[in-house]
């Protein structure tokens, strides 16, 4: 049987593609090496822009729960700040294997068809073109494939993408029932030196389930010190895990190049996360969509070069998506620099409570302006020369 696009991986990126382009009548083959589509890690914590691009209502029982809120907490000083919806949008609490289940029940019906427990070995190469993929069983081939397969990719790797600055990062979350007392309004981010340069969350799916996880750069016993923190969690005393999953993340952005001859990368394995705000299910979505639009015009015109893919990478790139996934990975990059020379934690506090939630949120993103740098010299001097003269020296 023919295929039309070979698509490895059915986390949200290579399901939205799979979406896409069978909405278009192609008929692409999407291959997963776990065995069901709910074993893929994805994020449940989402904004509208989520809702939109896969065509979800807000009524949708795949919603679990609307956040209307957000607090940060420093868990070594007990030091909190609360940030409004206004400020971080609308979010929600999106159900991970119904929302997959969902995107996979749709690119069937149009006709695309699912592989499960089919392993990707390498990309088939040929005259300077991916032609396709090869697993431990069998070869297929298809004048286009895409690379969905997560931070670890089989079909990065293979077509030998520029893989020596691409740094990822542990991840893993626990789904708790029988919780008691959870704020179901509020989605909670923790901070501490033990967990490092990454934080721990706890989002209310409902009053009496949570999903709670953890992800830092520089792991250390991070499964220990979530599991701590179940345990001293009143909300947590009577709680059972009912379910457990992780991956690897990027932190470090976009790959320089993550198209080329027959080939493109959607998701993790082109780096389409933004770590510090916003997690990774909306640029990944919103890369996918490029992806198929770019891809679709390919196959019409049967031209299946780098050159012809080009534009989907330099349409991500100057989509907000790809901004907020540079952006936040230079800031973490300068972050990770920083805390080489200091302790980075001993500045939280202040920071928190001179800087509004709004200018962080906004600095986060890149979205500030040289008067409110000139602004916050000129009320806080000290404060800031003591940051740059550590910064700097």
């Amino acid at each position: 049987m023919m295929f039309d696009v070979c698509i490895v991986g059915t986390g949200p990126g290579g399901l939205q593609s799979a979406v896409l382009l069978s909405e278009r009548g192609v008929r692409p083959l999407v291959l997963e090496k776990r065995k069901r589509v709910t074993d893929s890690f994805c994020g449940e914590l989402v904004g509208k822009k989520v809702l939109t691009l896969a065509k979800i209502p807000e009524s949708s029982e795949l919603v679990t729960n609307r956040i209307l809120r957000t607090t940060v907490i420093n868990l070594d000083t007990g030091h909190s700040i609360d940030i409004p919806e206004k400020t971080t949008g609308d979010a929600y609490l999106l159900d991970e294997n119904k929302f997959q289940t969902y995107l996979k029940d749709v690119a069937e019906s149009n006709g695309a068809e699912f592989r499960f427990a089919e392993r990707a070995s390498s990309v088939i190469k040929r005259d300077g073109f991916v032609r396709g993929i090869r697993t431990t069983r069998v070869a297929y081939n298809t004048p286009i494939t895409i690379g969905a397969d997560g931070a670890r990719s089989t079909v990065a790797s293979t077509s030998h993408f520029p893989l020596s600055d691409f740094k990822t990062m542990p991840s893993f979350r626990f789904k708790l029932e029988n919780c008691k007392g959870l704020d179901v309004s509020c989605a909670h981010f923790y901070l501490s030196k033990k967990i490092g340069l990454g934080y721990l969350w706890l989002y209310p799916r409902s009053e009496r389930e949570c999903n709670v996880g953890i992800g830092s750069p520089f792991p250390n016993q991070m499964g220990l010190i979530l599991r701590k923190f179940i345990d001293k969690k009143a909300e947590f005393a009577s709680a059972k895990i009912i379910d457990r999953n992780g991956d690897r993340i990027p932190y470090t952005g976009l790959l320089p190049k993550f198209v080329d001859n027959g080939v493109a990368l959607v998701g993790n394995s082109a780096g389409q996360v933004s770590n510090l705000l916003g997690g990774g299910v909306e640029t990944t979505l919103t890369g996918a969509t490029l992806a198929s639009r770019v891809v679709m015009n390919a196959l019409e015109s049967q031209d299946y070069s780098a050159r012809q893919l080009a534009s989907y990478e330099k349409e991500y790139k100057r989509n907000y998506a790809g901004k907020k996934v540079q952006t936040s990975a230079k800031h973490l990059s300068g972050i990770i620099e920083f805390s080489k020379k200091r302790d980075v934690f001993g500045y939280l506090d202040e920071i928190f409570s001179i800087v509004s939630v709004a200018k962080i949120t906004k600095t986060v993103y890149g979205e500030f302006s040289i008067f409110f740098i000139l602004s916050l010299m000129v009320k806080h001097p000290k404060f800031v020369l003591k940051l740059l003269i550590d910064y700097y020296l």
